[in-house]
């Protein structure tokens, strides 16, 4: 069972600016993450145990929130640290 991805409009912004170079790799990403979210490592481990982290391309990263009882990934942050 995969999970909805969400974006807030500000994450769908930081989307929507990332270099062309960034769009594949991301779109690979959100496929995999919306099968299991669970694969990759906690963002914060004290404080927020769902929140992860994930890089895609060479220069990617995005931070979500997964909710099991809603099914739902929100992304919370989208970055290319060129």
């Amino acid at each position: 069972m995969s999970y909805e991805i969400r974006y807030s409009k500000e994450t769908e912004a930081q989307a929507d600016d990332l270099p062309v170079e960034a769009a594949a790799p991301l779109v690979l990403l959100l496929e995999r993450m919306g099968s299991d979210p669970w694969q990759y490592p906690q963002y914060n481990i004290a404080e927020f145990p769902d929140l992860r982290a994930a890089f895609f391309g060479s220069c990617g990263m995005a931070v979500f929130h997964v909710s099991e009882r809603r099914r739902t990934i929100t992304i919370v942050h989208i970055a290319w640290l060129d």
